[in-house]
């Protein structure tokens, strides 16, 4: 009895000092994190949503057409996507970037993150700051909850142009046992955030940017890379929340019918060497032939950080279709 006490007593004591490592190895990531403050917020605003705090900034006159950004959903992602862009644009449109809650300088609540929550923060968002119709510029997952928002509410969104959308039978795709047993395990206040960092450290990051987001890995800067790395580690890895409700594909929600039956201008960009692009835009358009598709050369899935100046003509070139109803 004396001998089992003492081996439970030490697996305790183990268990206890294996925490507290991986404690002390959390606090150190987020501390390190930020150092850069890259992520600045002086220049921007708050929207005190209802569901948390949205970081956004604006430029351009107020007199010019309303432009919404979408960074791409993902806890790395932030406003920071469109920094070589809205310079260019804040000429033609009122510009305003967001950081979607979960992401970057917005709050990262504790909850499931789903296309329906999203849609109704683009659509509070448009309704309370920006305060008439806008068009909206949405990357990757984050277009299908900009397809979402413009079919809720229409009078919200002049129009909608989706660049390197999710596929379609991805959207479809609905969450699995494993995926809430994930959920449960990285939702653990110590094991679930030590699980993130890993994920999120700076050379998987790196890696992913340079190897599987840019065609020409030199045409985007460390300081990206670091603001994405910055991003994943705001709020001390509650970004972890977001990941789990992607990788269990809560974020999914099947927009057929949203893009068969709303009436909202749509169109898509894609890169040329998306590896997702052709099957991509064949559902699309298969689905929904009134969705115009232009091509941008030599991008993977950020156009807007690649070539920003052909993105932004050619974005540009889009809107003025849709704004005076032109072919």
């Amino acid at each position: 009895m004396g001998r089992r006490r003492s081996r439970i007593k030490t697996l305790l004591n183990l268990g206890v000092a294996s925490t507290l490592v991986m404690y002390a190895f959390n606090r150190r990531i987020f501390a390190l994190a930020d150092q850069k403050h890259l992520l600045k917020t002086k220049e921007g605003f708050v929207y005190k949503w209802k569901h948390g705090d949205i970081y956004y900034e604006k430029a351009g006159d107020e007199s010019l057409p309303a432009l919404l950004l979408i960074h791409n959903i993902d806890p790395a992602s932030s406003g920071m996507e469109w920094e070589k862009s809205v310079k260019l644009l804040s000429s033609a449109y009122q510009v305003y970037t967001i950081d979607l809650p979960g992401c970057g300088r917005s709050d990262k609540p504790n909850i499931t993150y789903t296309n329906y929550y999203y849609a109704l923060a683009i659509n509070s968002f448009i309704e309370n700051v920006i305060g008439r119709p806008a068009f909206i510029a949405a990357t990757e997952l984050s277009s299908s909850a900009a397809v979402t928002a413009a079919f809720i509410s229409k009078a919200n969104v002049a129009g909608l142009v989706m660049i390197n959308p999710t596929p379609l039978d991805k959207l479809a795709a609905v969450p699995e046992q494993e995926s809430r047993i994930l959920r449960l395990l990285i939702s653990l206040p110590v094991i679930g955030t030590v699980i993130y960092n890993i994920r999120y450290n700076h050379p998987n990051l790196e890696h992913s940017i340079l190897e599987k987001q840019t065609f020409n890995p030199f045409l985007v800067s460390q300081q990206y890379m670091d603001g994405q790395y910055e991003a994943a580690h705001l709020g001390d890895g509650n970004g972890k929340f977001l990941m789990t409700s992607i990788d269990g594909r809560y974020v999914n929600y099947d927009i057929r019918r949203f893009l068969v039956e709303g009436t909202t201008p749509i169109a898509i960009i894609y890169s040329d060497q998306n590896p997702d692009a052709d099957s991509a835009v064949l559902e699309y358009q298969k689905l929904a032939p009134q969705i115009s598709v232009h091509e941008i050369e030599k991008s993977v899935c950020l156009p807007q950080l690649e070539v920003p100046e052909t993105f932004v003509n050619t974005l540009k070139s889009i809107l003025f279709k849709m704004e005076f109803g032109t072919d």
